[in-house]
């Protein structure tokens, strides 16, 4: 942890001290909040999103970025780096044609449009050490690459308008010497009226598994409604979200998650959420309640210590109060 930091001050000094070089951008999330039910030891405290993006736009064809992340139980890390060029403009292709190098992904869109987000089941990607490509095809975006040593390979084809739909295609190879890998289709339409729609399946060819998503949501005045669902090849019907927010004003609301699960075995009744929530400028603050000895969680930073898994871990309910702001 550390080094990270030295690393850090020294690339926030070559940021601000040396801007002739190159044109710099910060962004970044951090949530950070805790729950408790008021008993001597069953408070908890989690970071929902801790990490920051720093982007060099060296000159007309480069740029370099760095992401830092970082987590109660793994410290700081290296979440992505690497060197991105714009070779069709460059070599004057007339096509686009951009390449990555370094510590990157390549994956799925997992669209969602439901708070619960459940029916993102189309959501894996290679995330190793690698070479990519993207090729802007007009009408449509292919990205492909690999990864050095993990024997990943991925493509992934995007169309972002088909009608009102943007629908994406991929195949994700994850160390396999026979090309076997996990085909995944999805899509996201957003305008159904008021209503948004996505939808998504994946079939993993080497595990003969399948898994399908489907989420809605719809706005009526002050209040959107959402609801998601997914399920699998060992249950046809698996998760159901529902979720409800209440927005009188732009600065706050009322925000209800609700999460059920009709798989083999499993409590039908898996937690509900209730949080007011005020936006001050760029952040947003919550106060609310979580019902629950599951493990769900809507808008709470994470579980308390009042009821435990079977591996000790915190799955429990609890008063909660979170911040979040993107910068």
């Amino acid at each position: 942890m550390r080094k990270l930091l030295v690393v850090l001050s020294a690339l926030l000094l070559v940021a601000f001290a040396v801007p002739a070089f190159a044109d710099v951008s910060w962004t970044g999330e951090f949530t950070f909040g805790g729950i408790t039910t008021f008993s001597e030891g069953e408070g908890a405290y989690d970071y929902g999103n801790l990490y920051t993006d720093a982007e060099w736009s060296v000159d007309d064809y480069n740029t370099v970025l760095f992401e830092f992340s970082g987590s109660i139980t793994t410290g700081w890390d290296v979440g992505a780096a690497y060197l991105s060029s714009d070779l069709g403009s460059a070599l004057g292709l007339g096509v686009g044609l951009t390449v990555k190098t370094g510590y990157t992904s390549l994956g799925t869109n997992a669209y969602s449009v439901s708070g619960n987000g459940y029916e993102a089941v189309v959501d894996f990607s290679t995330d190793e050490n690698g070479l990519f490509f993207s090729f802007d095809l007009g009408t449509a975006t292919l990205d492909a690459g690999f990864t050095w040593g993990e024997n990943d390979y991925g493509v992934v084809l995007t169309v972002p308008e088909v009608g009102p739909a943007e629908v994406s295609v991929a195949y994700i190879i994850d160390d396999s010497a026979d090309f076997e890998g996990v085909f995944g289709a999805e899509a996201e339409v957003s305008e159904i009226g008021p209503a948004s729609l996505a939808l998504g399946f994946y079939y993993n060819v080497p595990n003969e598994e399948w898994a399908y998503g489907l989420g809605v949501s719809a706005g009526f005045g002050i209040a959107t409604v959402g609801a998601g669902l997914n399920g699998n090849n060992n249950d046809a019907l698996n998760d159901v979200g529902i979720d409800l927010n209440l927005a009188p004003a732009d600065e706050y609301g009322i925000d209800v998650g609700i999460g059920l699960s009709m798989a083999e075995g499993a409590e039908t009744f898996q937690g509900a959420d209730v949080a007011a929530y005020y936006k001050v400028g760029a952040s947003t603050w919550y106060v609310g309640y979580l019902v629950t000895e599951n493990g769900y969680a809507y808008d709470a930073p994470t579980n308390s210590k009042a009821t435990l898994d079977a591996s000790g871990n915190p799955v429990g309910g609890g008063f909660y109060i979170k911040g979040d702001i993107d910068f």
